[in-house]
């Protein structure tokens, strides 16, 4: 594979965004891609089962979790959509915007294709993205 110096990199890049300005073509080719690498780059998790047992609704006693998204909310608010919740349910926090679940709405998201990582490792990706950890 050729190597590159970053000058002819930052060359190229200037021209790709020259040509996805004037050639329709090319820019509707990059918008195409861009939409597929954020859907790849896109990853629904769910975290640990806790009981819950002093919980004032009576389905979060045996246990809730969290849903969460590593990626385009709007990803998250249509995986949710699927489990048959409620956009109303959705808990916008800055730091952690999530919805929380049900021990069996925890097994249908991780039927769906959800991914199971600890509470903990989401919240220290989550803090470096918002520049808060090194």
């Amino acid at each position: 594979m050729p190597r590159h110096s970053r000058q002819n990199l930052a060359d190229l890049e200037r021209e790709l965004l020259e040509l996805e300005r004037t050639d329709p073509a090319v820019s509707a080719a990059a918008r195409a891609l861009d939409r597929t690498v954020r859907t790849m780059a896109t990853l629904i998790m769910v975290d640990e089962l806790r009981p819950c047992p002093n919980a004032p609704d009576r389905c979060f006693r045996a246990g809730a979790c969290h849903l969460t998204v590593h990626g385009p909310i709007e990803a998250l608010h249509n995986f949710a959509a699927k489990l048959g919740m409620r956009r109303s349910w959705f808990q916008d926090h800055r730091v952690h915007p999530h919805y929380d679940l049900t021990s069996q709405r925890r097994e249908a998201a991780l039927a769906l294709g959800a991914r199971f990582v600890p509470a903990k490792t989401q919240a220290k990706v989550r803090l470096q993205k918002l520049g808060a950890l090194p």
